[in-house]
């Protein structure tokens, strides 16, 4: 990421506001040693959820995208 563009860097940034505004990061406790992270994003325009699963592959994150409603 160190030399990324300056466009993947915004869109970086981008990400970072819409977690803020529509998404949720948890960690859980699976066992004694275990712990998982997540985040979440809802939203009901697919175009938004769709950009950010874009962004997630380039980043090489698993991720899973649920429908939109």
């Amino acid at each position: 990421i160190q030399e990324a563009s300056m466009e993947f860097q915004e869109q970086l940034a981008w990400l970072g506001g819409v977690i803020d505004a529509e998404g949720t990061i948890s960690i859980s406790k699976i066992e004694p040693r275990y712990y998982q992270f997540g985040v979440s994003i809802g939203n009901t325009d697919k175009r938004l959820t769709d950009h950010v699963q874009g962004l997630l592959q380039k980043l090489g994150a698993e991720n899973n995208v649920f429908g939109v409603r």
